[in-house]
């Protein structure tokens, strides 16, 4: 490889990554970067390859010339192995990992075990964070006691007798009474708002259902938007040893009707989504309870990243598609905090600038339309630039055909009835600030045109289906968006 000539390895950090041991690729190819001498290792935010984590994006950079944004992501970067071809092919050049102790892969693979581990345990992923033991053999290795502390952790009681052989485990049959970080929601309602998608409404009066905004105590409020896991008692499946699976999910209630015991939660039901598929087979059930988790951070604000990068945007673009749409009341919700989520921040840290929204969707599952042309509307009422936007300054629904007629009949609603009061045409006919496009997907020149409007320094924000994330992420590259100035999110 010429010595001018470079290669830069981004690692995906995002919470989906990580939960597939992300944090343990990083060390992986930090270390074996070493041996190579000429590649660059860093972190980087969610690059919309989700389901095929961990994501990495090789990128080569030649000095004497303008650097490329060109690059290749490679996916599915769980092994030690695969962290070796990274670098190989990044650096185009074999990597002697004899130079490395004996014991460092098997050491490298027990960090990412750990941290994968961890992190599901931070994030009230029981099942998942089981699953990271080897349950054949755990009785008699040195982790016996850690998953015992555990399971006890989690809310069951267990002693060596238990034999972990097989599953389903016997100790693991039945549901404790308490599990930690979650708490028993009721069913009060079900609100179907497409042929494949609805509203559920939940209700508590647990106090330790805990609070989206932590305060008190000299505690400062850090404004966020958030989401929690639901808990599917689907019985023994194999994403762990317990008789439940976890999904996470943003509810589109705010943070004021959780402190008053409330959460709505838009659930698209998908034909073979485990715990989707089961909630719609309980829905009926409305007094049923059902486990949802303390409230966890999406996103800071006003940055719209994770980590609170310090970033205050002077204008955003939201690129939502599907169910990611979920994310737009939260956000801006942040426009007037005291009334919509109870609590008090200064100026600086509310979502005031200008938000443009494209939404994509299919014409048989459109979400949140009337809550959207309010949105609209409000900000409509921007007469005055001086002071701080509310609601939506542009909003564009793009529409794509509907499933075929077959899916369509084993849809999960089929009773609902798309009437004229559903049309979008109907809905935003005297909005001026919302335009439709029909039969149309995201492209460049939408987005394109969509950047041009915003003020430096802005932020992207793309929250849908892996695919969508990917072409919005690619069409976002081509138009020069520093990687910094995206977030991404998976719905």
């Amino acid at each position: 490889m010429n010595a001018r000539t470079e290669a830069e390895i981004y690692v995906c950090q995002s919470r989906t990554c990580k939960g597939k041991g992300s944090e343990g690729t990083l060390i992986e190819i930090e270390e074996l970067a070493k041996i190579v001498g000429n590649c660059v290792v860093e972190e980087t935010g969610c690059m919309g390859y989700c389901s095929q984590g961990p994501a990495v994006y090789i990128q080569h950079s030649d000095k004497r010339k303008t650097k490329s944004k060109k690059g290749v992501v490679k996916v599915r970067v769980n092994t030690f192995q695969r962290s070796k071809e990274i670098v190989e092919q990044a650096s185009r050049q074999q990597v002697d990992t004899s130079t490395l102790p004996v014991e460092t892969e098997r050491q490298l693979t027990y960090i990412r075990t750990q941290k994968q581990r961890q992190l599901y345990v931070d994030t009230y992923q029981w099942n998942k964070a089981l699953a990271t033991y080897d349950l054949e053999n755990i009785k008699d290795s040195n982790e016996w006691e850690s998953f015992k502390s555990l399971v006890e952790k989690i809310g069951y009681k267990i002693h060596s007798s238990y034999a972990f052989v097989s599953p389903p485990f016997a100790c693991f049959q039945n549901i404790p009474s308490a599990i930690e970080n979650y708490v028993a929601w009721e069913l009060k309602g079900i609100k179907v708002v497409s042929k494949h998608s609805a509203i559920f409404q939940f209700k508590s009066d647990n106090l330790k259902r805990g609070t989206p905004h932590p305060r008190g105590y000299g505690k400062q409020i850090e404004p966020v938007t958030w989401h929690i896991s639901m808990l599917g008692e689907i019985g023994w499946n194999k994403e762990g040893p317990l008789p439940w699976i976890e999904r996470d999910y943003t509810p589109i209630s705010g943070g004021l009707e959780w402190e008053r015991g409330q959460c709505d939660i838009l659930i698209k039901v998908y034909p073979n989504g485990n715990l989707t598929s089961w909630l719609h087979q309980n829905h009926a059930q409305l007094g049923r309870k059902f486990w949802l988790s303390k409230p966890r951070t999406t996103l800071s604000i006003p940055s719209l990243t994770l980590d609170g990068d310090g970033l205050r945007p002077k204008s955003v673009l939201l690129l939502l598609a599907g169910s990611g749409i979920v994310a737009l009341p939260q956000i801006l919700a942040h426009r007037d905090p005291a009334n919509k989520l109870g609590i008090s921040t200064a100026r600086y840290n509310q979502m005031l600038c200008p938000i443009d929204v494209i939404q994509s969707c299919r014409k048989d599952d459109i979400l949140l339309l009337k809550k959207i042309k309010d949105y609209c509307i409000e900000g409509l009422q921007q007469t005055d630039k001086r002071k701080p936007y509310r609601g939506i300054r542009n909003y564009t629904l793009l529409l794509t055909d509907s499933v075929e007629q077959e899916d369509l009949n084993a849809s999960p609603f089929p009773c609902f009835q798309n009437t004229r009061e559903h049309l979008p045409d109907i809905i935003l006919a005297d909005v001026p600030n919302a335009s439709i496009m029909n039969s149309q997907r995201l492209n460049i020149d939408i987005v394109q045109n969509s950047l041009l409007r915003l003020e430096k320094p802005f932020r992207v924000v793309v929250s849908g289906p892996d695919t969508f994330n990917q072409a919005a992420r690619e069409f976002l590259d081509k138009c020069n968006v520093e990687s910094g100035e995206i977030t991404v999110l998976s719905a």
